[in-house]
């Protein structure tokens, strides 16, 4: 039984390690896989102010994270945290430029439970506090 298991967890990943090979060697060209990430961005654009977890996105388009990833990493060079994070804050600094809406009350209209978790995202991808991009 232990010998059994042994073998098939060694099987599994010998099939893992020839999938990313031909998905290194070969890439991914086809017009298929071009409506999927267009499919993705679609599908960011009427959820990124609720949904926020690379999960939901995969599970949504019924691929695997790591299928999603490699198809958006091969036709945009980004994967899907940086697609969800990007267009976050794409908002947020609109937000930010044309409304009076406190910082607080943007991070809550964006998702967010609280300023920090906000002000940690904003200033990872930006490089400044929402505070300062405001000003």
């Amino acid at each position: 039984m232990v010998c059994e298991t042994s073998t098939l967890m060694l099987t599994i990943i010998v099939i893992r390690k020839l999938y990313k090979n031909f998905y290194k060697i070969y890439g991914v060209n086809s017009v298929e896989d071009y409506g999927k990430c267009e499919k993705f961005l679609l599908l960011l654009e009427e959820n990124y102010f609720k949904e926020r977890t690379v999960d939901f996105y995969a599970e949504e388009m019924g691929l695997s994270k790591g299928y999603l990833n490699l198809l958006l990493r091969k036709k945009t060079g980004r994967t899907i945290r940086s697609h969800i994070d990007e267009r976050i804050i794409t908002e947020s600094k609109r937000l930010l430029c044309k409304t009076d809406l406190s910082v607080e009350a943007i991070a809550v209209k964006m998702g967010f439970n609280s300023l920090t978790a906000f002000s940690k995202l904003f200033k990872r991808v930006t490089g400044v506090s929402p505070s300062k991009f405001r000003r």
